[in-house]
């Protein structure tokens, strides 16, 4: 006799799911890291965040570009980068990019209110504040990934 796979679901990655374009307000979406609260992240003015299609993210560091999962479940927010560019890094700037990249990794929840918008990673203080960019997403992290 088979048995079925047991499936155990829990946590707050559980209720993540992929959403349509009509149910996430971020796709479209380009951003500008502006204002860090977190002092171990310092924003280079280089630094954005963009939304292209359902469940993708994608953006610049201080030196490279990535492309990342991000699922999206009401105010939740989860991002997983999967790959990013590899141009050398010069000090202070590889630390810049080490810390931006770990805080969008620590995503949990986000905030839009007009052109701003914050990502959370635990409690109520937002660790990364963006204001929106007027571009598309595609530029946004550079017409060719970088």
């Amino acid at each position: 006799m088979r048995s079925a796979p047991l499936l155990i679901v829990a946590g707050f990655g559980a209720s993540l799911h992929p959403v349509s374009a009509g149910d996430n307000v971020l796709i479209g979406t380009a951003w500008q890291l502006e204002a860090p609260s977190n002092a171990s992240v310092q924003a280079e003015r280089r630094e954005t965040l963009a939304f292209p299609q359902p469940d993708r993210a994608a953006g610049r560091t201080a030196c490279n570009g990535f492309v990342a999962e991000a699922r999206v479940s009401g105010e939740r927010l989860s991002i997983r980068i999967v790959s990013t560019t590899q141009m050398a890094c010069t000090p202070p700037r590889d630390v810049h990019e080490a810390r931006y990249l770990e805080a969008l990794s620590a995503a949990q929840r986000f905030a839009v209110e007009g052109d701003t918008l914050r990502i959370y990673v635990r409690g109520e203080e937002p660790v990364l504040r963006f204001s929106r960019l007027r571009e598309s997403p595609a530029d946004a992290h550079g017409r060719d990934g970088k």
